[in-house]
């Protein structure tokens, strides 16, 4: 054996060892998880049938915090359950999403889902869920009387789109896309700032859990097998940054399983549809908090018009004041004209506040906006 043949297998042998002494570390980290959200889910499920919702809700997140994004199926599905006593129907159809990603043959994950959509009016979307749980469970009464009565309103015109190209998905032959985020040590949770440390993902952090930056995994990585986090849009093949610039691993070596989604093209397709659907949820949030700020304003305003008229001092004879001109804006925060979603309010362009003109104008010129949710990654990814 050569001398380059010997340092290849010796490195091999390294890293081989080194997979299975983290694997020892992952399990006994993943059978103390198991142990806490299921004490959790217990005391939630206790609640739910007292008809603590809030209470059940607490604990199920709480759960669902444990393993972190590589949550069961059954916490999700037990917490859509309770938003939807709630009426918290969109965080109902988000953790009954999320169900359906990790388990796409879940029935009660779907008819939540169904249920979901049906009571925010998107109708087409509901009848699409219910079908498929009826496929699945032909003898499903609850789900056959919601379809029956959502297919009525269809006909007489009621109802709203949500804008998917595919309401179905997940279909329930798609493969589980659940990420495996347990970790061998503190380390490797280690959030910090909640921007990705690229030292940790490629050649190693040593500042541990010290370290300003983010070790954990989060929707934009897949954890490998040394609990580096590799990039998602590389593993779908369409990251811009490249190896150099992005703060992700872009090495698919450790990775597992070996059959992972970003083995087939299917699968990367399926993923590229997650990250659509992720950024569609979280638009349709930030413009319903916008519409929620708007018209609390406006159900706010008689109220301040007559504590004007009634505050001491106030006369009816008075003369009008001047409207006060608009306020000079603060430096290094991006005016309201500047081009982006102009006519939003104040309260929403908080979303700026952090960033200066110029980082907006970089942010702008990758197609990421500053109130998307990760352009503070992109940002710091771009100052390296």
């Amino acid at each position: 054996m050569d001398p380059n043949q010997r340092s290849k297998a010796s490195q091999t042998a390294t890293v081989q060892k080194l997979l299975e002494d983290r694997a020892v570390k992952r399990a006994a980290k993943a059978a103390e998880r198991r142990a806490k959200s299921e004490k959790l889910k217990e005391e939630g499920n206790k609640l739910y049938k007292q008809q603590d919702f809030l209470g059940a809700v607490q604990c199920y997140q709480q759960a669902v915090g444990v393993h972190g994004l590589a949550a069961k199926p059954v916490l999700l599905n037990n917490l859509a359950a309770a938003y939807l006593k709630l009426d918290m129907t969109r965080e109902a159809h988000i953790a009954a999403m999320d169900a359906l990603v990790a388990d796409p043959k879940s029935i009660k994950a779907r008819f939540r889902r169904g249920v979901a959509r049906q009571e925010m009016n998107l109708l087409s979307a509901a009848a699409v869920d219910f079908k498929s749980v009826l496929k699945m469970d032909p003898n499903n009464a609850e789900a056959n009387s919601r379809l029956g009565f959502v297919e009525e309103l269809l006909f007489l015109g009621e109802g709203e789109e949500t804008g998917h190209s595919d309401d179905e998905f997940p279909a329930p032959e798609d493969p589980s896309m659940a990420p495996d985020s347990e970790s061998g040590s503190s380390d490797c949770e280690h959030e910090g700032n909640n921007i990705p440390c690229r030292f940790y993902n490629h050649d190693g952090c040593m500042k541990g859990r010290s370290c300003a930056y983010s070790h954990a995994p989060d929707t934009l990585s897949e954890r490998d097998g040394l609990g580096k986090n590799v990039c998602v849009y590389f593993l779908m093949g369409i990251c811009k940054f490249g190896d150099a610039k992005c703060v992700y691993s872009h090495t698919k070596d450790y990775l597992q399983p070996k059959d992972g989604w970003w083995t087939t093209q299917e699968g990367r397709d399926n993923a590229k549809e997650v990250q659509k659907l992720q950024q569609q949820q979280a638009r349709q949030t930030e413009a319903f908090i916008d519409n929620y700020i708007l018209n609390l304003r406006d159900s706010l305003q008689p109220v301040r018009q007559a504590r004007g008229r009634n505050a001491p001092g106030s006369s009816k004879s008075k003369s009008k004041s001047k409207p006060k001109s608009k306020p000079k804006g603060k430096k290094g925060r991006v005016p309201s004209n500047y081009g982006v979603h102009s006519d939003r309010t104040r309260e929403a362009e908080d979303y700026t506040m952090m960033f200066s003109e110029s980082d907006v104008e970089e942010l702008l010129s990758q197609g990421v906006k500053p109130w998307d949710e990760d352009a503070c990654d992109v940002l710091a990814a771009l100052s390296i």
